[in-house]
C-alpha cells in the first residue's frame, strides 16, 4: 500500500500598521510611529496528512490578547472547519510594531479597524494556505550560535537589576524544519531561537520586525522562492548584548542587520546538514492550563495587599494603581482569583513537535522542557499572552519578571511550584 504523502501550503501577507499608529514594547515611546523601515509580515504554513490538518502562523508582532485568539478561532472554525487544537498562533515579540493589547492600567489600546482586518487576515491566510498545498518531504536540524545575547538578570546589593549578566542562562541551540517541494527545493523554512527583539533604541519611532526580520529575508534570499517562518523561544530574561560597561544601551538597525545576518547563516547550516524526517501523521493538542497563585501573598486582606505593594512595586504609580485595583475588588465582594489560565498548544509533525506558551517564560523553563523532550521547538508568545512567566528561582530572587503581574493586574504572584507544575504539563502533553 502506498504511503499518503504530507502536503503543505503557506501563504504571507503584509501587516506593516499604518504610520501614526503607537508603537508596543517601551512605555517610553510616548509618540506615534514617524517611518516604516522595515516591514511586518503574518505567514501561514499548512499542513496535511490523510484527513488530519494543522496550522501554524507566524507573526512580526508583539504578541496576541486572549480576547483576539478566540475571536480567530471563530473566524478560522467558520472558513476552514479547523479546530482551536489545530491553530498555532504565535508572535516574534518585535518591540516597534504596534499595538496589540490594551493592559488593564494602560491607555494604550488597539487600533479597532487594524485588529478587525488582522482576523480576517489570518483566516483568510489559512484558507489559502490550504489551497496551495503540495507534497514536501521534511529536514529537521539544529545547530548552536550566539548571534549577541546575553541573561538580563543581574544580582546587585539593591536586588536583580536589568543588566547584563554574562553568567546567566542563554540558550544558544538553533532549530529549523525545512519542508521540500518534488523539485528538491525548500518551500518553507521554519526557523526558532531565543532572544527578545528589543535590539532597537526606544528613542527611535519606526516600525521594524528587528533582528527576526532582517534573519527571515536572508533566508529567503538565499533560498529563493522559500518562505521563511520565525518562532521565538522561552526569552523572558535573554536579550541582545547591546552595552555600555554594565549597562544596557538601544541599539540601531545596523545591530538588527549584524544579528539578523548571523541567525541566517547559521540556519543556512542547519538546512543544508538537516536529516530527513518521516512524518507518519499531524495532529494538535490543546490544553487550558491553572498557572497557580501564590495564595499565601493574594489581594484577599489588606495586609497583603499592603505587603505585595512594598515588596514588588517600592512605591510606584503601578502599585498605587494595582492597590486601589484590588481594594475596590474586595470592597464590591468580588471574587479573587487563584490562578491564570493560559493555553498550552503542541502541533505534533511526525516525530517532530512544536509546542506553544502563552507568555514571556523565562529561559530556563525552555532548557528544562528541552531537556526532557526529544525534537520540540518551543516557542513563546503563544496563542493568547498573559505576561511574564517566571521561574521558581526568579519568584524568590525577585526583579522585573517576579513583579510584571502587576501590570496584567493578577492579585499575587505565581506560586512557588507553578514552575514544576508547568513543566510536568507541557513535556507530558508533546511526550
Amino acid at each position: 500500500m502506498m504511503k499518503q504523502p504530507l502536503f503543505a501550503g503557506v501563504a504571507r501577507y503584509d501587516v506593516t500598521p499604518p504610520l501614526g499608529y503607537l508603537l508596543q514594547g517601551h512605555t517610553a515611546r510616548n509618540k506615534p510611529s514617524e517611518r516604516v523601515h522595515d516591514p511586518l509580515y503574518l505567514k501561514v504554513l499548512t499542513l496535511r496528512k490523510g484527513k488530519r490538518r494543522i496550522a501554524l502562523v507566524t507573526s512580526d508582532l508583539i504578541d496576541f490578547s486572549p480576547e483576539f485568539v478566540e475571536e480567530v478561532r471563530g473566524e478560522v472554525r467558520a472558513r476552514t472547519r479547523l479546530k482551536p487544537a489545530d491553530v498555532l498562533l504565535t508572535a516574534s515579540h518585535t518591540h516597534t510594531g504596534p499595538v496589540m493589547a490594551q493592559g488593564p492600567f494602560s491607555d494604550r489600546a488597539p487600533l479597532p479597524d487594524y485588529m478587525s482586518v488582522l482576523k480576517r487576515t489570518i483566516a483568510g491566510g489559512i484558507g489559502e494556505a490550504i489551497r496551495r498545498e503540495q507534497p514536501v518531504t521534511v529536514r529537521h536540524g539544529t545547530g548552536r550560535t550566539n548571534i549577541g545575547i546575553v541573561n538580563r538578570r543581574k544580582k546587585t546589593r539593591s536586588g536583580v537589576q536589568m543588566m547584563p549578566n554574562p553568567e546567566g542562562p542563554i540558550d544558544e541551540e538553533l532549530a529549523v524544519v525545512s519542508f521540500v517541494d518534488s523539485a528538491q527545493k525548500p518551500l518553507a523554512v521554519l526557523l526558532n531561537y531565543t532572544c527578545h527583539p528589543t535590539t532597537l533604541a526606544s528613542t527611535l519611532y519606526q516600525v521594524s520586525a528587528d533582528y527576526p526580520g532582517v534573519a527571515q529575508r536572508e533566508l529567503e534570499k538565499f533560498y529563493p522562492g522559500a518562505t521563511a517562518l520565525f518562532i521565538n523561544g522561552c526569552c523572558g530574561d535573554v536579550r541582545p548584548a547591546i552595552v555600555d560597561g554594565d549597562r544596557f544601551k538601544g541599539g540601531g538597525f545596523d545591530d538588527i542587520e549584524r544579528m539578523g545576518k548571523l541567525l541566517a547563516a547559521a540556519a543556512v547550516q542547519c538546512v543544508e546538514t538537516a536529516h530527513s524526517v518521516d512524518v507518519n501523521s499531524v495532529g494538535g493538542r490543546l490544553q487550558r492550563f491553572a498557572f497557580p497563585l501564590d495564595r499565601t501573598l493574594s489581594a484577599t486582606n489588606k495586609a497583603n495587599i499592603a505587603k505585595i505593594t512594598r515588596r514588588y512595586a517600592r512605591g510606584s504609580e503601578l502599585g498605587a494603581k494595582w492597590a486601589a485595583f484590588w481594594e475596590q475588588a474586595r470592597d464590591e465582594g468580588r471574587q479573587i482569583p487563584t490562578s491564570v489560565t493560559g493555553d498550552l498548544h503542541g502541533l505534533k509533525i511526525g516525530p517532530l513537535a512544536v509546542l506553544g506558551l502563552p507568555g514571556e517564560v523565562m529561559v530556563e523553563i525552555g532548557l528544562k522542557i528541552k531537556k526532557r523532550t526529544e525534537k520540540v521547538i518551543v516557542a513563546g508568545y503563544s496563542n493568547g499572552c498573559i505576561g511574564y512567566i517566571p521561574t521558581r528561582q526568579g519568584l524568590v530572587e525577585g526583579g522585573y519578571e517576579a513583579s510584571s503581574f502587576l501590570y496584567q493586574a493578577w492579585p499575587a504572584p505565581y506560586a512557588p511550584a507553578m514552575e514544576r507544575k508547568l513543566v510536568e504539563a507541557a513535556v507530558k502533553l508533546v511526550g
